[in-house]
């Protein structure tokens, strides 16, 4: 910004944001592809399994709220506990959940696929020739 203020170098500074903004717009357009490719895979996999409807809608719910306790899954479901225990038994069959706290109560289920697609860093295609174009402007 001293540049823009002494200078008045505003092309500068405009070519560096719109080369973040591009970066981070190819970032989602990757996210989103991969989380689509996900849902398509857990979907396939309760079809092969038991094709439980309630299955199907709290692996939809999962894409929303990728951590979950048993207490969400029944009120999600409107499920008894044993009921819904044996959903994320059998999500975790599925390699769909994972139980993340070790603890015998108030257990967090966690669909870790989710939770990693958000959270790794991505290497987006034509984002790295566009590296230069989101450098900041020198000084």
């Amino acid at each position: 910004m001293l540049l823009v203020s002494q200078h008045g170098e505003w092309e500068t500074w405009i070519r560096f944001f719109l080369g973040g903004i591009r970066e981070q717009s190819l970032d989602v357009i990757h996210r989103s592809k991969q989380l689509f490719a996900l849902k398509r895979e857990y979907a396939e996999k309760v079809r092969a399994g038991s094709g439980s409807s309630n299955l199907a809608l709290m692996v939809d719910q999962l894409f929303k709220t990728p951590a979950v306790y048993l207490s969400d899954v029944t009120e999600i479901l409107r499920l008894t506990k044993p009921g819904a225990q044996n959903i994320i038994d059998k999500l975790i069959d599925l390699d769909i959940m994972v139980e993340v706290t070790g603890k015998k109560r108030g257990r967090l289920y966690l669909a870790r696929g989710i939770v990693a697609t958000y959270t790794r860093d991505i290497a987006v295609p034509h984002m790295a020739a566009s590296a230069g174009e989101a450098r900041a402007p020198s000084r």
